[in-house]
């Protein structure tokens, strides 16, 4: 007599089957045209494998009222198909179709991208927790690339140690490491949906708050003058329209007595109380110009480098935000700009509140700095043949 309990686990385990096979149908025909079918559920099925029981602490699998009112659920598997989209496109741009094809083949390649995505879900409740299921406006993904993605995380983390550190608020800099960081989680929320264009004009007050920090990180009577007089600013434009009796006080007693005007005066008077700032600036003394002129003469040499890439950047966004670039034929080239923008300044001032707050850079036992610089290294060589690959892919289309 045959026992009964051989068949009941013979057929559950064929009903687990049937429904995982029903499953990764769905989600070959869902990124069709993002991906290949089989290599996608290939990845999918090696990543659980490595996880097993582990991906129970990245994903919230409680059955609650909560969930089930709100629609929060944490779907693991959706979220994983896209992490191997979004990192295999980002290794793929400029590749032509054979070559993605071999690389697809490479079972070294399927080994490196299936880690990649471990390390990228151990950061989840940091960063894809918070992403929309489908984006606004169709496109590419772009916040499940790598550098965009662990800039995310690298947000949310700083929001974290800003808003809970007693510490930390009393820093004559925090309303600048916070404006940062919640502009910058308004720039990638708009990369989410392929909102470029509107991107653009938030990454230039990113690159100023940035720029600001690198100026008063040193100079803490600057600093306390900084605070006193973006108080003066908002008294001026949000309740009296006046500028104040101590504001006018301090302008009548200006460094440089030949700049007339007084709302250059109360964006940048506080530059006065920058050590050796009127000995090095001769030009617009009191304007964004005039502190990058003082940052290029003050910071050591191996900030130069970085000093010039976002100066270029700075006066980029600014046409940028007086033109279109919403249905721009290489949305590739915004990925690469926003993302070199948003990495110098989100990815600095992380590194610069942990050494201050004796803070660790890890989540989860990931080391959220060196992953972004290593992937750094891969979109600034993409990005230095950008004009090339560009002119490229042109001629591949027009045959």
């Amino acid at each position: 007599m045959k026992d009964s309990r051989i068949n009941d686990t013979t057929s559950w385990r064929q009903w687990a089957e049937d429904i995982q096979k029903s499953k990764d149908d769905g989600f070959r025909e869902l990124f069709k045209d993002k991906i290949r079918g089989s290599f996608l559920t290939s990845i999918k099925k090696q990543v659980f494998n490595t996880m097993g029981m582990e991906i129970f602490q990245y994903y919230d699998f409680r059955w609650s009222n909560e969930n089930i009112l709100t629609g929060k659920d944490d779907l693991p598997e959706y979220d994983v198909c896209r992490f191997i989209v979004g990192i295999h496109q980002a290794h793929s741009i400029f590749l032509s179709l054979d070559e993605i094809r071999k690389k697809e083949r490479d079972t070294e390649y399927r080994e490196h991208l299936a880690k990649e995505v471990v390390e990228k879900i151990k950061l989840h409740k940091y960063g894809s927790f918070f992403f929309r299921k489908r984006e606004l406006i169709q496109g590419r993904a772009f916040l499940y690339y790598p550098v965009p993605y662990e800039l995310f995380v690298l947000c949310t983390r700083t929001y974290e140690l800003l808003t809970s550190k007693i510490n930390i608020k009393q820093d004559v800099c925090w309303l600048l490491y916070y404006d940062i960081i919640t502009k910058g989680l308004a720039v990638l929320s708009l990369v989410e949906d392929n909102f470029f264009g509107s991107a653009y004009p938030l990454c230039r007050g990113v690159l100023e708050m940035y720029f600001r920090i690198l100026v008063l990180d040193k100079n803490l009577e600057a600093a306390r003058h900084y605070k006193l007089f973006m108080e003066f600013e908002i008294e001026q434009s949000c309740c009296s329209q006046k500028y104040p009796k101590e504001f006018m006080d301090l302008f009548e007693k200006r460094r440089k007595r030949e700049m007339n005007n007084k709302v250059d005066y109360l964006h940048y008077g506080w530059l006065d109380w920058v050590d050796g700032y009127h000995d090095t600036v001769k030009q617009a003394p009191y304007s964004m110009n005039g502190m990058i002129a003082y940052l290029k003469n003050s910071l050591p040499s191996k900030k130069q480098d970085e000093l010039s890439k976002l100066q270029y950047f700075y006066k980029m966004c600014h046409g940028y935000t007086h033109g279109s670039v919403q249905g721009a034929i290489y949305p590739e080239l915004h990925y690469f700009e926003i993302s070199i923008m948003l990495y110098h300044a989100i990815r600095n001032i992380f590194v610069m509140l942990c050494h201050k707050y004796s803070e660790e850079f890890t989540i989860n036992g990931a080391d959220v700095v060196v992953m972004a610089d290593r992937d750094m290294v891969e979109l600034l060589r993409q990005y230095e043949e950008r004009i090339e690959k560009f002119e490229l892919q042109q001629s591949r289309l027009q045959k």
